[in-house]
């Protein structure tokens, strides 16, 4: 719920999330879609979800295009 927050407050509306298998030490692969944006309000999305509690490694961003 944290993750759908950080896109709503950029107003980035979200396509598709996939939570994959979780670890042993109880983390998951998140991976999020997202319809398309500008690139400032996704560097704020970014930082918000990185800088949160629950994300135990740094997110990795990709552009997609066509």
């Amino acid at each position: 719920a944290e993750i759908t927050r950080a896109f709503a407050a950029e107003s980035i509306s979200v396509r598709t999330i996939t939570q994959h298998e979780i670890t042993h030490d109880g983390a998951a692969q998140v991976v999020v879609t997202t319809h398309q944006t500008n690139a400032g309000a996704m560097k704020r999305a970014y930082d918000t979800i990185a800088a949160l509690r629950a994300c135990v490694a740094a997110p990795v961003m990709m552009r997609m295009e066509g």
